[in-house]
């Protein structure tokens, strides 16, 4: 990740430290503060090579995009007040992944004495396998112990656990599970067996799971509860309750997302004046393209923007668009720049990467903006 969750620019309260087992309140992390302008970069052309390696383009999702920063308020507030099953949906482009990734940074940012444990789900695993142990085991001793019964494996877990959980002075351990949408029966039994271990320890451990699934098979969870012979307020414990997430959804959210692009620096070079260092004789930046991308939108979707971005645009296909942008723009004088030179650059690299399309493949699958917050999975139809 090319950033790392800021603190708020307000003063930090006096920590009260009569208590190490209080969890301190916590500072919101802020998108990215204005700095000033970074010098750019001289006139030349970047190698093949530094352009493959350079954070915007070698990444899939570079930034923390405001979708991310809203979706922190919901998590930070189940850790706060010990909420178990808070999920979201996406589609597949939206960045599940990178969105748990970049909360994970955020929240041991803001709360300093927790622990926090990713799990990728495996859709691989067969049925007799409990692939939240094995994975577990995976993220938390990078080794895989062998044992002829499942039962062993979690035993062995469930005492790292709680080796984990002396180590952790807040006594909350936060577990984020990636590829929710192929959570099992055996999965959930055994977080809730975790559960249950460690809040009758002494002290109590309490912990809390955050998740993300991909859009439409999502919604086979509902049947799985159905099926189970597990109660649905075991099931709860895992997929209790929908918290809203977007896809980039407003031309706001693209100027946040490209003034924050020009905030990021690489070898002391903003990251937009490493590909275009100066255009019609001035320093450029990406925010000022918010008015040529919105014309190059808007002239392929027939004015029809306002729809689509209520479908919510994936956040990699914008990235993908936006260093598409650059390999058409770098490749004219500088001089030539004109802004009707670079709308055509954006409607290039726009339909380059499809991101309409992507759009449309999105709302065709009933995809709109995660689908409906505030959704308790164990009783949405």
């Amino acid at each position: 990740m090319a950033l790392a969750a800021k603190k708020a620019s307000n003063p930090a309260p006096q920590k009260d430290t009569s208590s190490d087992d209080a969890i301190e309140t916590p500072e919101l992390a802020s998108v990215h503060p204005m700095t000033s302008a970074k010098q750019p970069l001289p006139l030349t052309t970047p190698s093949d090579s530094d352009w493959l390696e350079h954070p915007l383009t070698s990444a899939a999702y570079p930034i923390q995009t405001p979708m991310v920063q809203r979706l922190f308020s919901d998590a930070r507030m189940a850790v706060k007040n010990n909420i178990s099953g808070c999920y979201f949906k996406a589609y597949s482009g939206d960045g599940v992944t990178e969105t748990l990734r970049s909360l994970r940074e955020m929240l041991e940012e803001s709360f300093d004495r927790i622990a926090v444990v990713c799990c990728a789900l495996n859709p691989n695993s067969t049925v007799n396998e409990r692939r939240v142990v094995l994975n577990f085991q995976l993220a938390l001793t990078n080794s895989y112990i062998p044992s002829k019964a499942v039962e062993d494996t979690e035993a062995r877990l469930i005492v790292r656990f709680e080796e984990l959980a002396r180590k952790v002075r807040s006594k909350v351990i936060v577990i984020l599970l990636d590829g929710l949408q192929y959570i099992s029966e055996e999965d959930v039994s055994f977080i809730s067996k975790l559960r249950a271990v460690l809040h009758d320890s002494e002290p109590p451990v309490a912990v809390v799971t955050f998740g993300g699934g991909h859009d439409p098979a999502m919604d086979r969870i509902a049947e799985k509860i159905k099926e189970s012979a597990l109660s649905p307020e075991v099931w709860s414990q895992v997929v209790g309750f929908q918290v809203p997430f977007t896809g980039i959804r407003s031309m706001d959210d693209i100027r946040d997302i490209f003034d924050a692009i020009d905030q990021e620096e690489h070898g002391g070079i903003s990251w937009p004046c490493f590909f275009l260092p100066i255009v019609m004789g001035r320093t450029f930046t990406l925010a000022g393209e918010v008015k040529n991308f919105k014309a190059a939108f808007d002239d392929l979707t027939k004015k029809k923007s306002s729809s689509l971005l209520s479908v919510g645009i994936p956040s990699r296909a914008l990235f993908k668009t936006v260093s598409m942008f650059f390999e058409f723009a770098s490749g004219i004088d500088p001089e030539d720049l004109t802004d009707e030179v670079r709308t055509r650059c954006w409607r290039e690299a726009l339909q380059w990467i499809r991101l309409i399309d992507v759009v449309h493949d999105k709302a065709s699958a009933g995809v709109i903006n995660g689908g409906m917050p505030n959704t308790p999975a164990g009783v949405a139809s």
